[in-house]
């Protein structure tokens, strides 16, 4: 789904998907418009499929225009995350404070590589 011009509204369907797909292990969205709220979308349903059902192992995001509001879900995110061990966020509008936060969490994380 690389370079599709994706934007929130598919982040949203894209987002049931993993919900409810079991078999997914690797989605790359990278050079897309995916935004903060396709990327609130994305991580809220990564974080509700921790408890077992997304089996999706690697995620890419790079190239997007995700800021602010959106590094602060992904950094949530990665706080619960128990599948995901891969992501790539490079190129995105994320600034320092988002960036600090993610770091944070993946110290915390012992799943992410």
């Amino acid at each position: 789904m690389k370079d599709c011009n994706l934007d929130d509204a598919c982040a949203s369907y894209i987002s049931y998907g993993i919900q409810h797909n079991s078999h997914l292990r690797s989605l790359n969205l990278s050079h897309n418009i995916i935004k903060d709220l396709g990327a609130i979308e994305l991580m809220t349903a990564l974080h509700q499929t921790s408890k077992g059902k997304s089996k999706l192992q690697d995620l890419n995001l790079s190239f997007n225009k995700i800021g602010e509001k959106g590094g602060e879900s992904v950094a949530r995110m990665i706080w619960m995350n128990k599948s995901l061990l891969r992501l790539n966020l490079t190129f995105n509008l994320l600034s320092e404070a988002n960036g600090n936060s993610i770091i944070a969490m993946l110290a915390r994380n012992s799943v992410i590589q």
